[in-house]
């Protein structure tokens, strides 16, 4: 029996839910059921309902069971696991706190397993002295690397593709660098900037003078101008750190040492300079140690 034939039995239509058909079927089924109705042409037509409706259900449930396997199950292509990557290398580099801030270059040395060039399709050649047969060998090698500018202390540096070798038609894996950085107590460091403390005399302080401080990028200059103040931070523009192509400043924070007097003679020069430089008014403001 065809499917057409099957839903005009069952007066039912093709967009009908399962529900509407298994309510006309078990409808005309009691109507036709032999025990129910003595008709001669009953139990002939009840066999055709039953087979209709048993019919239409089955090409309903494999059709639902074709669509259910052509979302859910994919032909196997290829069984065979995906060529392995290969293992990263780790290695370490020690470098100064000034070398951190400016950026620098390092030599480190490592070790990584290379996959051997003999042999032919992936099968390693038994006769090959460098890796014995077995395919890789370790290799010992020295690579020039980049720092860059404003590393951290135990930050990771990635090289790609500079690790163990994978297999064949895989990826190497990376070297990773962890940078080791030793605390500083000369520079204070805030985003791009860096502080340094510079202690100057009183003399220098009071008439001015040119002092060498250092900088991450050397020793340099520093202009102290005439009656610096304790406190005063004069700037060394572009001797900070370089990110994204922008340099900071330093800056260099002046701490006035006030001299220890050792006798009286010092302290009646220190008085006299005082009644010089200062008016009646603010010398009664200031007490003026009288003894030693």
């Amino acid at each position: 029996m065809n499917e057409r034939e099957c839903y005009t039995i069952l007066g039912v239509k093709k967009n009908d839910t399962d529900a509407d058909i298994k309510k006309a079927y078990r409808d005309l089924a009691k109507r036709y059921h032999p025990d129910t109705n003595s008709d001669k042409e009953a139990a002939h037509k009840f066999a055709q309902i039953s087979e209709a409706y048993r019919d239409i259900m089955d090409i309903r449930h494999n059709r639902q069971r074709h669509i259910i396997n052509r979302i859910l199950i994919r032909p196997k292509k290829n069984t065979a696991p995906p060529p392995k990557r290969g293992s990263d290398v780790r290695t370490n580099v020690d470098i100064s706190f000034e070398e951190s801030l400016r950026g620098c270059k390092k030599k480190v040395l490592f070790t990584r397993t290379k996959r051997c060039e003999c042999g032919k399709d992936g099968v390693p050649d038994m006769s090959c002295i460098k890796c014995e047969g077995k395919g890789d060998y370790r290799q010992n090698r020295i690579m020039e690397v980049k720092i860059p500018a404003g590393v951290k202390n135990e930050q990771s540096l990635r090289i790609p593709g500079s690790g163990n070798s994978g297999e064949i038609g895989a990826e190497n894996g990376d070297l990773v660098i962890t940078v080791h950085v030793p605390k500083s107590t000369r520079y204070i460091v805030k985003d791009k900037d860096v502080y340094i403390k510079l202690s100057v005399t009183f003399p220098e302080a009071v008439m001015g003078a040119t002092k060498t401080v250092r900088t991450i990028y050397g020793d340099t200059d520093c202009v102290i101008p005439p009656g610096t103040q304790s406190g005063t931070k004069i700037c060394l523009d572009g001797k900070g750190i370089c990110l994204n192509g922008s340099y900071g400043n330093e800056y260099v924070i002046i701490n006035v040492v006030i001299p220890k007097l050792r006798d009286k003679s010092q302290l009646d020069i220190l008085r006299k300079v005082y009644t010089e430089f200062y008016s009646k008014e603010t010398r009664a403001t200031v007490q003026v140690q009288k003894n030693i």
